[in-house]
């Protein structure tokens, strides 16, 4: 598992990343997307680049391309992922660091939201508690949509046979069955991938539709609730877990049975999008050591005149934390290269013709 310092933000360590995905198309390259292979289960280049496409509209396989990378220290906390070689579509990722590279290298695009490294998105049940707690004119209306129609639960409840749709049990201790959102229709006002390709535009309106609901085990709608799972409808249905909650659900690798099919895709295609938001994206070391970290640092500890770190102790406390010892290996690493250079100029070498 990549255990560099590119790898060891907050968020990725907190997913136990072992995957990393850069973004190298911009002239500061960021990771805009991080996971555990091990929950997440095998991603194909080619799938990758689609859930990349579907949160923010980037071109997808037609005009992109994912490679290996080696990563190189650019500035304290900043990294460029260099391209090794190209992964084909259908090859499954390995553990270690990914770029999505355009096909056409001239091209350049800036990241859109959701991929911001300071934007985060928090699960549907986070946001969900924080409306309970705050109580503001906006969060009232979104907790109030989440009252579901009566005519629309009896119509779910009659298409479905009270069947969970994801275990096929009618019931179980303490867990019955009931009629749920597949998303819910007072969160669609704070949807993140509005760049994203859409037959439509989120309105809260358009979710207010029985085909937006299922019937599901109240303990298995506790996890969709909370983005530990989705369903990838554009990969024959597969269900993905993406925290460790869900592992021991007793989930199927698929949705076996969709009610609706077609008509209801697009809803659960939104709750796939809002789990790779809570996640998938994320993870760059900046987003905890920006620059203006970095130089209030070195501005405190006197640090911030050029020459000031032409002689330094290694051992001093001040290159004992995070941020100085980053500052040190950048400092050494500087030192070492003027070396190399000055080298290069006086040698005469030796060249192969």
């Amino acid at each position: 598992m990549p255990t560099s310092r590119a790898h060891a933000s907050r968020l990725a360590q907190s997913r136990h990343a072992d995957i990393f995905i850069w973004w190298p198309s911009t002239p500061l390259s960021e990771l805009i997307a991080c996971f555990n292979s091990s929950v997440v289960g095998p991603v194909t280049a080619g799938t990758l680049l689609r859930w990349v496409n579907m949160l923010a509209g980037l071109g997808g396989a037609s005009v992109m391309q994912v490679g290996r990378v080696s990563l190189r220290r650019m500035a304290p906390f900043q990294y460029y992922p260099d391209p090794l070689e190209a992964v084909s579509s259908s090859e499954a990722l390995e553990t270690g660091d990914y770029g999505c590279f355009y096909l056409d290298r001239g091209s350049f695009i800036v990241r859109r939201l959701p991929f911001n490294g300071s934007y985060h998105v928090v699960s549907l049940e986070t946001r969900k508690i924080a409306f309970e707690a705050t109580r503001t004119p906006g969060g009232l209306e979104s907790l109030a949509r989440y009252d579901i129609p009566a005519p629309f639960r009896d119509e779910v409840s009659k298409r479905d046979g009270v069947k969970c749709i994801f275990t096929r049990y009618t019931a179980m201790d303490n867990d019955p069955v009931d009629v749920h959102w597949i998303y819910p229709p007072g969160m669609a006002r704070y949807i993140t991938t509005l760049s994203a390709e859409r037959p439509f535009f989120p309105r809260t309106e358009g979710f207010q539709n029985p085909d937006n609901l299922m019937s599901v085990r109240d303990d298995i709608y506790k996890l969709w609730h909370v983005n530990a799972f989705s369903v990838d409808v554009d990969d024959g249905n597969r269900i993905r877990i993406f925290d460790e909650t869900a592992k021991h659900a007793g989930l199927p690798a698929h949705l076996e049975v969709n009610p609706k099919g077609s008509a209801s895709h697009n809803f659960f295609r939104e709750h796939f999008r809002h789990t790779l938001c809570v996640h998938f994206i994320g993870g760059d070391i900046q987003t905890d050591y920006d620059p203006q970290t970095v130089n209030s640092y070195l501005v405190e500890n006197g640090l911030d005149e050029e020459g000031t770190l032409d002689d330094f102790d290694p051992s001093d406390e001040i290159f004992q934390t995070i941020i100085g010892r980053e500052v040190l290996e950048c400092v050494i690493a500087e030192k070492l290269r003027r070396r190399c250079e000055d080298t290069d100029d006086t040698d005469d070498g030796y060249y192969f013709e």
